[in-house]
């Protein structure tokens, strides 16, 4: 759904879109200089709230610059980028639809008269992870946290507003390369370098033991994922939650 949102509303996307159905018609590419030479981990939307656009998160270095997260989109250095650079593009493409012999050009437009580069993108927030190298992120559904997973074996629980750190689980000093939120808000999947992964439990008063350790993997574990779906109990009579986590290692399972 985020991605549809921007292609259909923005105009971000590999081709044409019908601009009876998109606000913008045309394909765009704005390029976003680094706040810092650093390598970007992980890149990720957030749920849309009372902005206009979904906030999407760029996990770089010992931080994770926010952008589109004001609640006024006139206040988005992002957003303004965006737009300014509207008339340009739009008459840009509307020559190389004109001219038969630039066909192949729209292909390659991305790269090309499309691209937008400007040097005045600033995050509208940033949430610090300590000084550890940040390796991943997940959004709570209520966009309000940000779980944030670092090579120094923590896991960070941040709000995006204050940009403040609320909490951190850490069970060891192995990396964190993939977090997950649950459906219920309250607890966080996580994975890493000790190929463990973990289920905390964000009221807890213990921050270095988990809710649940599942093992199994015989090395890293890159990538994990949750699948949830609502079920009725025979017994209670009342919905709860069937969960299953799954998680990808380098030990090719």
């Amino acid at each position: 759904n985020e991605a549809r949102y921007w292609t259909q509303k923005v105009g971000l996307g590999p081709s044409k879109y019908d601009s009876s159905k998109a606000t913008f018609a045309h394909p765009r590419c704005l390029r976003i200089p680094p706040v810092r030479p650093v390598v970007v981990s992980q890149v990720l939307f957030g749920p849309k709230l009372t902005s206009r656009h979904p906030p999407f998160a760029v996990v770089s270095g010992p931080r994770v610059n926010l952008y589109a997260a004001s609640p006024k989109s006139g206040f988005s250095s992002f957003v303004r980028a965006l737009n300014q650079s509207v008339h340009l593009l739009k008459k840009n493409a509307a020559k190389n639809d004109n001219d038969d012999d630039n066909k192949d050009s729209m292909m390659t437009s991305l790269f090309g008269e499309h691209e937008q580069v400007s040097n005045n993108v600033e995050p509208d927030r940033q949430v610090q992870t300590g000084g550890h190298l940040g390796l991943c992120a997940a959004f709570r559904n209520d966009g309000r946290l940000i779980a944030v997973g670092t090579d120094a074996g923590e896991t960070r629980v941040c709000d995006v507003t204050m940009r403040s750190t609320l909490t951190t689980f850490s069970a060891n000093r192995f990396s964190v390369r993939a977090v997950e939120w649950f459906r219920n808000g309250q607890y966080i999947l996580a994975a890493g370098d000790d190929a463990v992964a973990r289920v905390w439990n964000l009221s807890s008063t213990n921050k270095e033991k988990p809710l649940l350790s599942l093992e199994g993997h015989g090395d890293v574990i890159r990538c994990v994922a949750l699948w949830q779906q609502k079920q009725s109990s025979a017994s209670s009579g009342s919905q709860e939650w069937s969960q299953l986590a799954i998680t990808g290692s380098y030990d090719h399972t």
